[in-house]
């Protein structure tokens, strides 16, 4: 809504079609994380705070070392893939591309925190987490699309992965 308000509606396609692109990157993060919740819940129910943090730090290590080396193996064929598959009828935005493709690196390192305070059922965190992931790139998206167009609508995302997952996730895990 926001981007269909502020551009108008043919610009919708440009930016749902690279996030859509830039969520395959989501989806392996995923894949790479939630196979740690049962751990992580069971390291919080027996108090072990050392295994909880070796966990988070492998993660750590393990899915932002796969996440991004797969982006930077990946990034200069996604131009011809994306022509390829929107048969040349959606132009690609590069800026927006690279944003977003940034707010996977950023978000990547807060999604087992995300994940531990669900999976904990600790609410309250993860209703503040996603109100920043959520609300933040909204309000700075709005204010960024007049200037930046769709590369201000990443630039707000990024805002809300680090500010959302990675700061506050941090200081509640």
């Amino acid at each position: 809504m926001l981007v269909s308000s502020g551009l108008g509606a043919a610009a919708v396609p440009a930016f749902t079609t690279v996030r859509t692109l830039t969520n395959l990157w989501t989806t392996l993060g995923n894949v790479l994380t939630s196979p740690l919740l049962p751990e992580v819940v069971r390291y919080h129910a027996q108090r072990d705070g050392a295994k909880l943090r070796t966990a988070y730090e492998a993660h750590l290590v393990i899915a932002t070392a796969a996440i991004n080396a797969s982006i930077l193996v990946a990034f200069p064929f996604l131009a011809a893939l994306y022509r390829h598959w929107t048969g040349g009828r959606v132009a690609l935005d590069e800026p927006l591309l690279c944003w977003l493709l940034l707010s996977i690196v950023v978000g990547t390192p807060g999604a087992l925190i995300v994940q531990y305070l669900t999976g904990i059922n600790e609410l309250r965190a993860v209703m503040l987490i996603f109100a920043a992931r959520g609300l933040l790139p909204l309000a700075l998206g709005a204010a960024l699309l007049p200037g930046l167009g769709l590369a201000g609508v990443g630039v707000a995302l990024v805002v809300g992965e680090l500010i959302g997952p990675l700061c506050l996730g941090v200081l509640l895990f």
